[in-house]
């Protein structure tokens, strides 16, 4: 037998509370009786009162919390086999790191902002299998296809606008690489979810979108900034802002979304094209999408599971406790020669004298 929550069995601490607040209450009682008058005459008026249905009554409350304690504590006890299908779609998650992505018209910054939408994506899979791209110039295969989300997100976390030396804007290189790491096997489970400002500098992005549609690869895109513009930031070795990116001709380069092409890439697959927003609404309506794409069967498991037994030691609670409550603590024999009932009522005594 284990026990799944044994952080439970430090309120046994309470029991040894309980008794000695029942003792003090019995140490009380007697000096308050003391305190009314002769002994003698207070044992007559309290005959009809036993000190051990009293105690048992007592002991029967606390054995409840007792049992009440391992029921909280959950043991569970012999082993029950689960068989499960894994069942998911396939997503490659490509984020753009490329300079453009430290403009600051979504806060904190184009890229984290990103990066936050995708740890909420995560959030919301569940037998999924998700990878990680990383581009700029170049792409870069950051995470291959598990369903290791922990692992997924430490391995987004190290990305930044350096981690692809060769700058510039590959989306159509990044999606070709999503389609290559893509299993062979042909179905309608595989998705491209392409977070970007849309400044594409390589071009061939639209055949790198007919390409994932001939391989049923459906793409979503998401588009991270303002179709306003924004200038560049360039940082230190500290990491801070120290001024603004310029042209040749000492223009400041302003770096804009291109919704356009991220919607054009998206209606070339059967995709959908979404603005990425501070609430994050859009990631619901991506994650309804997913939901009602074709799975793919990833493979099937035995797992084994502890059966619970909570519900029998939470049984003697309660019945403990009824039992409590139903034992009174008066005496069911007949009263004797010194304590008779009165007329006016049950319970009320009155005291013989012995000279009569």
């Amino acid at each position: 037998m284990i026990f799944k929550e044994s952080i439970y069995f430090w309120l046994f601490f309470i029991i040894p509370v309980v008794i000695l607040i029942t003792l003090y209450g019995v140490r009380r009682r007697r000096r308050f009786t003391k305190v009314l008058g002769e002994q003698s005459l207070l044992k007559k008026v309290t005959c009809g009162v036993s000190p051990t249905k009293r105690f048992w009554k007592n002991f029967l409350l606390i054995a409840a919390i007792c049992f009440l304690i391992i029921a909280l504590a959950r043991p569970q006890m012999g082993v029950e086999k689960i068989h499960i299908k894994r069942k998911g779609v396939d997503i490659f998650l490509l984020l753009d790191t490329s300079l453009s992505m430290s403009a600051q018209d979504i806060k904190p910054d184009r890229l984290t902002r990103a990066k936050m939408w995708v740890e909420s994506l995560i959030d919301n899979l569940e037998t999924d299998r998700v990878g990680i791209i990383a581009f700029a110039g170049k792409p870069f295969l950051q995470c291959p296809l598990t369903m290791d989300y922990s692992a997924c997100r430490m391995l987004l976390g190290i990305l930044n606008e350096g981690t692809i030396p060769v700058q510039g804007t590959a989306i159509g290189d990044a999606i070709n690489l999503a389609i290559k790491s893509f299993p062979e096997k042909k179905g309608y489970f595989k998705v491209i979810i392409l977070l970007t400002d849309g400044e594409d500098h390589e071009g061939k992005v639209m055949e790198a979108a007919e390409a994932a549609a001939e391989e049923g690869i459906k793409i979503i895109t998401v588009g991270i900034g303002s179709e306003t513009g924004e200038p560049l930031p360039i940082k230190n070795e500290v990491g801070n802002p120290s001024g603004y990116k310029k042209s040749k001709e000492g223009k400041l380069v302003m770096s804009r979304l291109d919704a356009a092409i991220l919607e054009s890439i998206a209606q070339k697959t059967g995709g959908a094209f979404f603005t990425a927003t501070s609430s994050g609404f859009e990631i619901g309506k991506v994650s309804r999408i997913l939901d009602k794409m074709e799975k793919e069967e990833f493979g099937e498991e035995w797992l084994e599971r502890y059966e619970e037994r909570f519900e029998y030691p939470l049984l003697f609670s309660i019945i403990l406790l009824l039992l409590e409550l139903l034992l009174t603590d008066r005496v069911i024999s007949p009263p004797s020669r010194h304590c008779e009932p009165t007329k006016g009522g049950r319970g009320n005594l009155i005291v013989q004298n012995n000279d009569d």
